[in-house]
């Protein structure tokens, strides 16, 4: 949410919530991770075109939006 460009580790929940190549790259292993390192260091355009649209999608998942989002929940089922 920083806005900075993300490699994080492919996982069902990060492909669940992002779509990866468009919104951060996902690695299945340390030498992956390295090759991807070094691919986008050499790619200067294309990571940052994923940085901004990271920063784009992740604002749907701040603080402010999950809790207004419990807020509604709770209010519908009168908790």
């Amino acid at each position: 949410g920083s806005g900075g460009f993300l490699i994080t580790s492919d996982t069902p929940e990060i492909r669940r919530l992002f779509k990866p190549g468009r919104d951060l790259v996902v690695s299945s292993s340390a030498e992956q991770t390295r090759e991807l390192v070094a691919y986008y260091l050499k790619h200067p355009e294309e990571r940052e075109k994923i940085r901004k649209q990271g920063k784009l999608t992740v604002r749907k998942h701040s603080y402010a939006r999950r809790a207004r989002y419990m807020i509604r929940q709770l209010r519908k089922y009168k908790i």
